[in-house]
């Protein structure tokens, strides 16, 4: 008799800083990460490439078709599968609604996981905000990590039935903790050499003035 895994997870890929939360995530839920891009995106620094962990997860073939990356193996792999739940990040131009039709015809619960905080105003998005917005009002639940994708979501009149919020938890403090949940201020003081009475002002995010 085959095992059945509980969860599919859609995203584009694995950065260094998200293994530890993934890791965490699959040991407390059965899980398959299937991620779908090749690590070209803008934003990413190419550098950094791609990792992977302590998780079930695939690297699934595909190639970019401008600013999107094609990847047809992965609907395969969600239809095919046993899953009870689909959890999908915002990222990709087709992932999300492929996602959440699969999730609809099998008659399984869809979960988005989303950060965006902003109306994104490039052609192809506003062509489709329908399309994203009706994910948005009827999916099952919405993960945002931080309260001000919350208020976003709210101002946009996003109504939904069940919300949960991860508050304060960006993917870079998830793993400071977890390497460092002993006392990472301790650490990272005297890693940099940084007496007890410097401030110190810490940022996180791209250096970009739509970071504020």
């Amino acid at each position: 008799m085959s095992c059945r895994h509980e969860n599919a997870f859609i995203t584009n890929f694995c950065p260094h800083y998200q293994v530890k939360t993934y890791e965490t995530f699959a040991r407390d839920m059965e899980t398959d990460f299937f991620f779908f891009s090749a690590s070209d995106e803008w934003y990413w620094q190419r550098e950094h490439g791609v990792n992977s962990g302590d998780f079930r997860h695939e690297y699934l073939p595909g190639w970019r078709l401008e600013y999107s990356f094609c990847t047809p193996a992965f609907i395969t792999k969600l239809w095919q599968g046993n899953y009870d739940v689909y959890v999908k990040c915002i990222n990709g131009r087709f992932a999300p609604p492929v996602t959440y039709l699969i999730a609809r015809l099998k008659n399984r619960p869809f979960i988005l996981w989303t950060g965006i905080w902003m109306r994104l105003q490039t052609p192809f998005h506003r062509l489709f905000y329908p399309v994203i917005r009706y994910i948005y009002r009827h999916a099952d639940a919405i993960v945002v990590y931080g309260e001000h994708v919350e208020r976003f979501l709210e101002g946009g009149r996003c109504t939904f039935g069940t919300h949960f919020l991860l508050q304060h938890m960006p993917w870079i403090m998830a793993h400071i903790i977890f390497k460092y949940r002993k006392n990472p201020k301790t650490f990272f003081t005297k890693k940099l050499g940084i007496g007890p009475e410097e401030k110190v002002i810490l940022y996180l995010g791209r250096l970009e003035p739509v970071k504020g």
